[in-house]
């Protein structure tokens, strides 16, 4: 026990290298969150001037997008803060100062495991609860935004495809003052199959007008053409000398009830998922049906994955401490290129084994959990054969400057 607790007390060597660490991770995370907020921040402030949105609503709207954002990002920035930590020791011969004095090299890696291990404890929780509740809380205000004023969803001559309802909708001009859309295209697919496409001279939203959850649409002069993909039944409801009523965000905002609670997987905590996902089982115990067994794959991979996503901080930074001491050697710039090309191989190995889960060709726990499991053997290896693995990389660099070098010449 006095040797487990001893493993995470932090040393003067161990509290050194984290204050090399922290300020990099912070910055990275600062950095690549504003770079995956950007496009974000672009479509809030449409919706606040040309829209006019309430900026209550736009500014709790953006900041409801960081938690999903920093999901994404915090791995990646533990990943740059670990790289540019251990270059930077390495660089300056820090590292070779340390082994002379006789610092092991896993003395010098415990830190920063023990910080990886802390971090993955943090996002573990935040996955678990901040997220959920903030993913939930964003999709009811969205849906808040769209039921108070939906044309604040709609752009002209673009195929808007609203979330989370059955319609794509197109109209060839908005008027800013009336609200009025000309030459409406509304197509809706329904769960039984069937294809409705509607046409029209013009629109115009009824703001006092609503049905339950409903939003009406009136259209003016045009056609409703309805198509069953299943029976081929075709049915045309004209209206080309008068209008026609639309219920529209059948799901829209304005939840009530039992409709206003249901939540995806990922406004679920783990344990919520578990409860629904052990009594979707027992009440479809028969596991002969692809739509059933797609659910439960569904269902878990979300159980699995609030669980090994905050361990790619732990992953990021196993392998981040030998690629930042190969950067000495190769240079910063490519210690930061290796870096990037590391985490666009773990979320290409994470979206793969989503991918296959979902055709039912992976086991919901292996797809969640294969690109922790790579990222960390790799780097385990490479730390285990420091020595080989910076001869690699050195030759990797070497290829690199090469071929750096021979473009140049051509160029020149």
């Amino acid at each position: 026990m006095r040797k487990f607790i001893s493993f995470f007390k932090p040393s003067t060597i161990s509290l050194y290298i984290l204050r090399e660490q922290l300020p990099p991770i912070l910055v990275g995370l600062a950095f690549f969150t504003f770079v995956l907020l950007v496009n974000k921040v672009v479509i809030l402030l449409s919706l606040l001037i040309e829209k006019n949105v309430p900026v209550s609503y736009s500014l709790e709207l953006f900041l409801l997008m960081i938690p999903f954002t920093m999901a994404l990002t915090v791995p990646v920035a533990i990943l740059m803060g670990t790289v540019m930590a251990m270059g930077r020791l390495s660089s300056d011969s820090e590292i070779i100062a340390m082994r002379a004095s006789g610092i092991s090299y896993f003395r010098i890696y415990r830190s920063l495991i023990a910080m990886g291990l802390l971090y993955t404890f943090v996002m573990v929780l935040f996955n678990n609860y901040l997220l959920p509740y903030a993913n939930r809380r964003y999709r009811i205000l969205y849906d808040e935004i769209s039921r108070s004023q939906p044309v604040s969803l709609v752009d002209a001559a673009v195929f808007n495809v609203i979330p989370g309802q059955p319609e794509t909708l197109y109209t060839e001009s908005i008027s800013k003052k009336t609200k009025e859309m000309k030459n409406v295209l509304i197509i809706r697919e329904k769960p039984d199959k069937t294809r409705e496409i509607i046409l029209a001279d013009r629109g115009q939203w009824l703001d006092h007008e609503t049905i339950g959850n409903l939003k009406q649409l009136r259209l003016f002069t045009g056609s409703a053409h309805t198509a069953n993909i299943t029976n081929g039944k075709y049915s045309i409801v004209d209206f080309s000398k008068g209008y026609s009523d639309f219920n529209m965000l059948e799901k829209g905002i304005g939840y009530t009830g039992a409709s206003r609670d249901a939540r995806s997987e990922r406004e679920k905590s783990m344990e919520e998922i578990f409860v629904d996902l052990r009594d979707y089982k027992k009440k479809n115990p028969d596991r002969s049906s692809h739509q059933v067994r797609h659910e439960i794959a569904n269902r878990e991979l979300e159980f699995w994955k609030h669980l090994s996503i905050p361990f790619a901080s732990l992953a990021l930074t196993l392998i981040g401490a030998p690629l930042g001491i190969v950067s000495h050697r190769s240079g910063k710039g490519l210690g930061f290129g290796f870096a990037i090309i590391v985490t666009f191989i773990y979320y290409l190995i994470l979206m793969t084994g989503e991918r296959m889960v979902n055709a039912l060709q992976m086991r919901s726990w292996i797809g969640a959990w294969m690109p922790v499991f790579v990222v960390s053997l790799f780097g385990i290896i490479m730390i285990y054969f420091r020595n080989s693995a910076e001869n690699v990389m050195e030759g990797i660099s070497d290829m690199f400057r090469r071929f750096a070098r021979r473009f140049k010449n051509q160029k020149d």
